[in-house]
């Protein structure tokens, strides 16, 4: 008959206790730190979300330029560096392509309350302005600072994307007119 060692297998059941009681506690530590910087994420584009991005197209026998886009801080606190990077025009009829330039698309400081308004110019295949109709859906790309000075990234009024620049190591100068002696 088998007899059971009954000290043996009172530390295997220990053994595989702890070893998933570490499991849980490793699982948790990452789900809560997942949590954490969801939050955290959330937090920053709290400020960025206030920033409204409208873009219409323009009439062109009444306006010099083919679409206008106004940038409006609905937030408490001013962004910096406000920049209306681009139109964006969708063909919905398969013209294109086309080229485009913003007159006036920047702005240091974009006060709490505060918009730019800024007029878009789209050239056609032959160098000649455009008028957009019905078959072109409009909005526009725009790139701003917060007040803690994380850029973003807003194309029409989707979720703002924050924009993560890596930083680039700046070359120490060599020290002149020191000698390094070694004893």
């Amino acid at each position: 008959m088998c007899e059971v060692d009954w000290d043996a297998l009172g530390t295997w059941v220990g053994s595989i206790g702890t070893v998933l009681a570490f499991v849980v506690a490793f699982w948790i530590g990452i789900r809560d730190g997942r949590q954490r910087d969801k939050a955290q994420r959330d937090n920053e584009a709290a400020q960025a979300r206030t920033l409204i991005v409208e873009a219409t197209k323009g009439a062109k026998e009444s306006v010099w330029h083919t679409a206008t886009v106004q940038v409006t801080n609905y937030g408490t606190v001013p962004f910096l560096a406000v920049e209306i990077e681009r139109l964006v025009v969708q063909w919905l009829d398969g013209q294109g392509p086309w080229k485009q330039t913003v007159i006036a698309g920047r702005r240091a400081v974009l006060p709490a309350g505060g918009s730019i308004r800024a007029g878009v110019k789209v050239y056609g295949p032959d160098g000649d302005q455009i008028e957009l109709t019905e078959n072109h859906h409009v909005s526009a790309v725009v790139s701003y600072r917060d007040q803690a000075g994380r850029k973003w990234t807003r194309w029409g009024n989707v979720e703002p994307e924050r924009v993560v620049v890596p930083e680039i190591p700046q070359p120490q100068p060599p020290v002149q007119g020191h000698k390094i002696t070694h004893v």
